[in-house]
């Protein structure tokens, strides 16, 4: 199971450093921490989570750098999805809201 996303609320404390750093930071976390090396290990019967955000959907005022990442998740996720069910794994995005 990967949780790509949970190690960029860190990354939102210190939003008024350096934006461009925290906008690279937040998108690699959410880009390289999601699954692409776990789908080369997994078998059929094996699942990914992805942990995405309401946030995808309808980003929240001063958020919008956190808003653009899970974006890219929730879509990276359901494609990843259409990629690996042929081969019986399956891949759900979760979008809890807080």
């Amino acid at each position: 199971m990967a949780a790509g996303g949970l190690a960029s609320w860190p990354g939102l404390i210190a939003l008024a450093a350096e934006p461009e750093t925290l906008f690279r930071e937040v998108l690699l976390v959410d880009g390289t921490g999601a699954a692409p090396r776990l789908a080369t290990v997994l078998v059929a019967g094996d699942r990914i989570i992805e942990i995405c955000s309401t946030s995808a959907f309808q980003p929240f005022p001063y958020l919008n750098i956190y808003a653009a990442s899970k974006a890219f998740l929730y879509s990276y996720t359901r494609a990843l999805r259409n990629e690996l069910l042929p081969r019986g794994i399956k891949v759900t995005a979760v979008c809890p809201y807080w």
